[in-house]
């Protein structure tokens, strides 16, 4: 599983961070505010042929890999609510009590835990430096696994699907462990 996994994750590193808008036009970094209002969630054709996706399409197309190995994965979702966005999309794979993460978009140096609250720990404790934020206010993070988000959705209707989705109890205390 090991190699699978680094397999799958090197595939995903092939697709860069960014979007398309609605013209086609591909867009790498954007304010919040522009990628609110410009971005829609694109399927897996459009990830392939314009090798751009944010962690919502990475994540998709982890999942699409994994099943091509007939290996089933749960899409994670964390937010955390601030004045902007701030989420993080990716796999967990659970093999004979190992947990893989699938994520295409973070660089991790682990990627295999031994409990699914731990690796989703692992990705919460990278929050500060991935949104350049001095701390986390532990109240402010809320995680949740998701099913089918629709091709072409919008920013805030994708969030609002997700966050009416199952809610996970996960002890963010871990953070500071």
């Amino acid at each position: 599983m090991d190699d699978l996994v680094k397999e799958i994750n090197n595939k995903l590193m092939n697709i860069s961070y960014g979007f398309i808008d609605s013209n086609n036009n591909i867009h790498r970094f954007s304010k919040n505010n522009y990628l609110r209002d410009n971005y829609f969630y694109m399927s897996i054709d459009e990830i392939n042929k314009y090798k751009v996706g944010t962690c919502l399409e990475i994540t998709e197309l982890g999942e699409y890999y994994l099943k091509e190995y007939n290996i089933t994965s749960k899409k994670i979702f964390i937010y955390y609510k601030d004045n902007r966005y701030m989420y993080h999309s990716f796999n967990i794979v659970n093999n004979h009590n190992k947990y893989y993460i699938i994520d295409g978009s973070w660089i991790l140096k682990e990627y295999v835990f031994n409990s699914y609250e731990d690796a989703i720990i692992s990705i919460c404790k990278l929050f500060p430096r991935m949104f350049k934020i001095g701390g986390v206010n532990l109240d402010n993070f809320e995680t949740y696994e998701y099913d089918i988000i629709p091709f072409k959705s919008k920013l805030d209707d994708i969030i609002k699907l997700i966050r009416n989705n199952n809610k996970l109890n996960i002890n963010y205390e871990k953070i500071y462990n």
